[in-house]
């Protein structure tokens, strides 16, 4: 009986592991593709914040919400960009769908200082 549970746990296992190992390489996959999609973006941030200090441009405006017309320089280059950057179109969308708002915890820690 025993050899029996041992039979049966090995072709378990096995069957398992031929269901599973065809996953494995496409979630490596998925993984380098955002890992290179992130690097593009940074290197598009990297790219706009020399040529603002290149030109010694403010990178900031008074109004930072996504939704004022003037929105600063960065963030105004950074919509241009994503315009014509199909890694950072995505990048940009999700920012500002989401809700921003500064945590409680923030508030609080503002406070006691």
């Amino acid at each position: 009986m025993i050899i029996y549970d041992l039979y049966i746990d090995a072709s378990l296992k096995f069957k398992l592991r031929n269901q599973v190992l065809p996953i494995l390489p496409s979630l490596t996959e998925k993984r380098k593709f955002e890992v290179f999609c992130n690097r593009e973006i940074v290197k598009e941030l990297i790219d706009i914040t020399l040529f603002l200090s290149h030109h010694s441009l403010a990178f900031r405006g008074h109004c930072e919400k996504w939704s004022d017309s003037l929105r600063g320089n960065f963030k105004d280059l950074v919509e241009l960009v994503s315009n014509y950057s199909p890694t950072m179109a995505p990048y940009i969308s999700n920012l500002k769908n989401k809700n921003n708002k500064t945590p409680v915890v923030f508030y609080n820690m503002a406070e006691t200082k």
